[in-house]
């Protein structure tokens, strides 16, 4: 999380504890990109504890602060409608998550040049941490990066993803006027606590409620 060390490496504990319940539950392989998200955010969240922990050690820091910012810059926009793409059955909805996977290409590959030719670092504002990194680069990037995030959740057929895609979209604009001088970080934060719904994707929730519910019995 972005407000402490200790938050993040505990969001980065549940997250992996839910990552690898996640992975368990895909039935064919195109399912596992999707399913690995909790995993890949709770080391997400991991490596800003990290960041957290070397503030005042600069060459360390900016290390890690590197290692955060691929996953959060790079790696999503890239990753996530790919991810959906893969499962996704539907021909005309195949075929809009594709432009959104270009956007994400456009996006992913602009920032990563961006974090890795300009200076990298994070420092504490207002109890979160804002990364200094990202330099110039088009306003459009932004709304590239959305579309790929976002937007292509929202484009599935499967409803928990869709939704998953609305609160991404919604947590976003929220981060923006919350905490505009350390957005990234914070919306990061949101996406990684409601990727739990990936789970619900392949666990409805009726069905998890009677598990819960057997396993009290038992106990």
């Amino acid at each position: 999380m972005c407000f402490s060390a200790s938050a993040s490496i505990i969001a980065g504990t549940t997250l992996s504890i839910i990552g690898k319940e996640t992975l368990k539950k895909p039935k064919v392989k195109t399912d596992i990109p999707f399913a690995s998200i909790p995993l890949i955010f709770g080391i997400q969240q991991f490596a800003e504890g990290a960041v957290w922990l070397t503030i005042g050690i600069p060459g360390l820091n900016q290390i890690l602060a590197l290692v955060f910012l691929i996953f959060a810059y790079a790696v999503w926009p890239i990753f996530v409608p790919v991810a959906i793409l893969l499962m996704e059955t539907d021909p005309f909805r195949k075929k809009l998550i594709k432009v959104f996977a270009v956007c994400g290409m456009i996006a992913g590959l602009t920032l990563l040049y961006s974090i890795l030719t300009g200076p990298v670092e994070a420092q504490v504002i207002q109890q979160s941490i804002s990364y200094s990194s990202i330099g110039n680069f088009p306003q459009g990037i932004f709304w590239l990066y959305l579309a790929a995030t976002s937007f292509s959740c929202i484009a599935s057929s499967h409803k928990m993803v869709s939704f998953f895609g609305v609160t991404i979209l919604v947590s976003c604009f929220t981060a923006y006027q919350c905490y505009a001088n350390s957005f990234f970080s914070v919306w990061c934060f949101f996406a990684a606590i409601l990727s739990f719904m990936v789970y619900l994707h392949f666990q409805p929730v009726d069905e998890l409620f009677r598990q819960i519910k057997e396993r009290l019995k038992i106990a």
